[in-house]
């Protein structure tokens, strides 16, 4: 099994431009929205919930990857 069989390419972000862990799960989730894999109504809930998530223990892999 691949890593790419889990993954949609079009949901990958490789030109983040914030800095902050907060930012980027905006900038992230914005654009997942964009791409029509969120709906717009429930942005602030998903955002919520990541950062909940996070506040557990980060997600983060290091180099940018998450």
């Amino acid at each position: 099994m691949q890593i790419m069989d889990f993954l949609s390419k079009k949901a990958i972000l490789t030109d983040i431009k914030s800095t902050s862990k907060e930012d980027v799960i905006k900038e992230m989730v914005d654009f997942l929205i964009e791409s029509g894999d969120v709906e717009k109504r429930n942005r602030n809930k998903l955002i919520d919930a990541l950062m909940s998530r996070e506040a557990l223990g980060s997600t983060a892999i290091g180099q940018g990857i998450a």
